[in-house]
């Protein structure tokens, strides 16, 4: 008998949740016309398909190459950065394309291309690197580089620059 009473039960849910799903309302234009299941729109209006919006003569995507070192995986250390700001002399070698900073400190950072060395990174200035992650950039031969902790380091904070090509 109970057995029956869980079938019974468990077929009114499933009718529930089969009859709810009718009901769904899909996506919207503001005018209320309906969206289709396409995730993505361009600023047209229209859907995004395989050709970026704009047709064939818009650039496509550009994949990034794995990050190569140049100077043979020897990182430039810029040693004991706490929340004043340091700034630091970089020379690039003239055949890299990009850098990767790799914070291996418990805090975040900011680190920013700076004139001379009179200039400093804020806490709202310059490119946030997470701690004990790593970000690639593009370079543009930067001669001066300020550098900050966004919070005091519980230990040694020392912040490694590599230069290279890719990534």
């Amino acid at each position: 008998m109970c057995r029956i009473i869980l079938t019974i039960a468990t077929l009114l849910a499933l009718t529930g949740v089969v009859s709810a799903q009718s009901f769904y309302n899909g996506w919207q234009q503001p005018d209320g016309t309906p969206i289709l299941g396409n995730v993505i729109y361009c600023a047209t209006g229209k859907a995004r398909e395989a050709l970026p919006c704009g047709g064939p003569t818009t650039p496509l995507t550009v994949l990034s190459t794995p990050f190569s070192f140049a100077n043979g995986g020897d990182p430039i250390i810029f040693a004991g950065i706490t929340t004043t700001p340091k700034q630091f002399q970089v020379d690039k070698p003239a055949s890299v394309t990009s850098y990767r900073i790799i914070n291996p400190c418990n805090v975040d950072i900011r680190a920013r291309r700076v004139a001379d060395l009179t200039q400093q990174v804020t806490p709202t200035t310059g490119v946030r690197v997470m701690a004990r992650s790593a970000e690639t950039f593009g370079t543009s031969s930067p001669g001066f580089v300020s550098i900050m902790a966004l919070a005091a380091p519980s230990a040694d904070c020392n912040l490694e620059l590599n230069y290279g090509n890719g990534g």
